[in-house]
């Protein structure tokens, strides 16, 4: 899993990042995201 956040690391239990969802539209489910996200090489 290539998944990351500055604060976390590579601990998937401190990944902050939510989704809350926000309800619908025309175009499908609407969630709102809120949180960080950390680049990664050779993943």
């Amino acid at each position: 899993m290539c998944l990351s956040e500055p604060q976390a690391g590579s601990s998937l239990s401190d990944i902050a990042t939510r989704a809350v969802f926000e309800g619908q539209s025309v175009l499908g489910s609407r969630y709102r995201l809120t949180g960080s996200k950390m680049g990664i090489s050779g993943g």
